[in-house]
């Protein structure tokens, strides 16, 4: 199954990496797909920009949490999402700080693998 990038903990975390205008830009009328409302769309951007991780409850698949964090390249740009799913049901508030420090020590290690 594929889903639409706004959708999912990987796809937001690319799109945060964009210019605020060329991510809007992805989802213009003329182009077909499904589509946020535009405030809503940077609303969600600019909260994973400011936390650093991207929060999905439900949002690709209900009755599914996921919580995810970026992978940089060598070059600092964004090239995956590294994130963690869970039923909606074990998914407790607050764990979310031990869960993004554990997913971010990860994907540090992953950083420095891709950097050699």
């Amino acid at each position: 199954m594929v889903f639409p990038v706004h959708q999912t903990t990987a796809g937001l975390l690319q799109l945060a990496e964009l210019p605020p205008e060329q991510a809007e830009e992805l989802y213009a009328v003329d182009k077909p797909g499904e589509r946020p409302e535009p405030p809503e769309l940077r609303a969600d951007l600019a909260q994973v920009r400011r936390s650093g991780f991207a929060l999905n409850q439900g949002r690709s698949e209900r009755g599914v949490v996921a919580v995810g964090v970026p992978v940089h390249g060598a070059d600092g740009v964004v090239v995956a999402g590294l994130s963690a799913s869970m039923p909606s049901v074990r998914y407790r508030k607050d764990q979310l700080p031990t869960l993004v420090a554990s997913l971010r020590a990860t994907a540090a290690a992953l950083e420095a693998d891709l950097r050699g």
